[in-house]
Parts: C-alpha cells; structure tokens; sequence
C-alpha cells in the first residue's frame, strides 16, 4: 500500500495555465482520505508553492527549490543545502560576461539585478516578488544561495550548462528546467535525496512512496520511488527510469496516475 504521493509542480501538477485541474483536485483528495500523505516537490520557492499546497489542503512538507530547502506548511526549514559561496561569486561573474541573466534564491527571496524581457519570461513561474540588486557578485559573497536559475537563449544555454558542469560539476547540480532555463543547486541534495529525508522523518519505506514528474530535475525522485511515475510530456531520460507513463499535465495526468495505482 502507499503511504506518500510526491509529486513535482511545473509541467506536472499544474496545466499550462499553472493551474490545478478539477480532476486532479478530486483525485488527490481520494488519496488523501485514504491516508496518504501529498507531498509537493518543485524548484519553485516556498511562496510560490504554498498557494497550490493550500488550495489541495496539503499540511504536511514541502520540497522546494530541487531539494534545496525542505520547510514545513509554516515555511519553518526543517532541510536546507546552499551551494559555496566561492563557487557562486564564479557563477555570477562567468553568467555576466556571458550575458546569461542570472535569478539568485535567497531564503526565499529573489534577486536579479534589472529589469528585462528575460526576467518577464520567468516571473511566469513565481508569486514571489523580485528584487533588484545590482551588484549580484557582491550578494553572492555575503549571502548564502539556495539556487541559481540562468537564462539565456537555447543554444547559449546548453553551451553554457557544458562550460560549468566541466568548471562545477562536483560542487553543483546543474538542470534545464526549460529549454532556456538553467537551475543551479547544490551538489550535497537532489529531489531525490530530499524525498528519503522526508521519508525516513515519516517512517516511509521507498516502496510505499509513489514520485511522479516530467523534468530533469525529477529524475532522482522517480528513480527513488517504490513507483516512478513519468507524465507524458516527460522527457524520454525520464520516462526509461519510470514505472508507469500517464497522461500529460493538460489532461489529468497526475490524476490519472492516482486513479491506476491507488
């Protein structure tokens, strides 16, 4: 029996309207009155995630920013991963000679240091307001950062992803959350690894947990679950790891999933 549903947010969970269909709603909540727990996952931050928690009646963690920081239905952190400070000075440097625009997490806080057509593009994906702070090197030094996002244009980006993951890549998680979207974390978590903590705090074996999702950055929670479930708008990496392929995000796939497996 399953005792834990996770499931990721972005291409998921939401439709492309970033909303919750109807179908879905009532089949987690079939699931909830079943006893298992509804845990969200996302690369969002808390703010971002905590209406769409609300609007399910989810009280219990929330997995935020890839496995960056884990907080309660408070925002009280109960996980939290930053990347180093040194490697983020780089970061920063490298994504502005580049002319990548860099969107700094921290403590639930966004940063970006001005206002463009590129920041319009991912104010799409967040509730929270962004703040303009124009030394971002500066900030990166004496703050610590949960997670980078860099966007550019697509073919930049995957050079770019290339040129850190040579530079970073046993400091640092480095995902395409969207064809123009990098999302930098650190190497110490993953979604995945932030669903066994969550697990174990619960008393949760892997295999009563059910993981569903569509991105990169869901490949480890999919690979972790007793039951990896891929959306069909899921990238073909993901789908070879998953168990079962639902529907896409714009016709109840995640309901759907739970209508097959519950």
């Amino acid at each position: 029996m399953y005792k834990l549903i996770v499931t990721d947010m972005d291409g998921t969970l939401l439709n492309e309207d970033n909303k919750i269909e109807d179908r879905v709603k009532k089949s987690i909540e079939y699931a909830k009155e079943k006893g298992i727990k509804i845990i969200l996952a996302s690369g969002r931050e808390y703010n971002s995630i905590l209406p769409y928690a609300k609007e399910l009646g989810a009280t219990d963690m929330l997995i935020t920013m890839n496995g960056a920081m884990v907080t309660d239905i408070q925002g009280n952190i109960i996980f939290e991963e930053v990347i180093d400070n040194d490697v983020c000075e780089n970061i920063v440097q490298m994504a502005m000679k580049n002319d990548t625009f860099p969107i700094l997490f921290i403590d639930n806080n966004l940063y970006a240091n001005r206002e463009e057509d590129r920041l319009e593009l991912f104010k799409h994906y967040t509730t929270s307001p962004i703040h303009i702070f124009k030394d971002l090197k500066k900030l990166s030094q004496e703050k610590p950062i949960s997670k980078f996002i860099l966007i550019d244009d697509i073919e930049k980006i995957k050079v770019f992803q290339q040129i850190l993951k040579k530079k970073f890549g046993e400091k640092i998680n480095i995902d395409r959350s969207k064809p123009e979207a990098l999302e930098i974390y650190s190497k110490k978590t993953d979604k995945g690894l932030m669903v066994q903590k969550v697990a174990d705090y619960y008393g949760i074996e892997k295999e009563e947990i059910i993981a569903i999702g569509d991105g990169e950055n869901d490949i480890s929670m999919i690979s972790y679950a007793g039951m990896g479930v891929a959306m069909e708008n899921a990238l073909e990496e993901l789908k070879k790891e998953a168990q079962f392929v639902t529907k896409d995000n714009s016709n109840n796939g995640v309901g759907y999933a739970i209508e097959k497996l519950i």
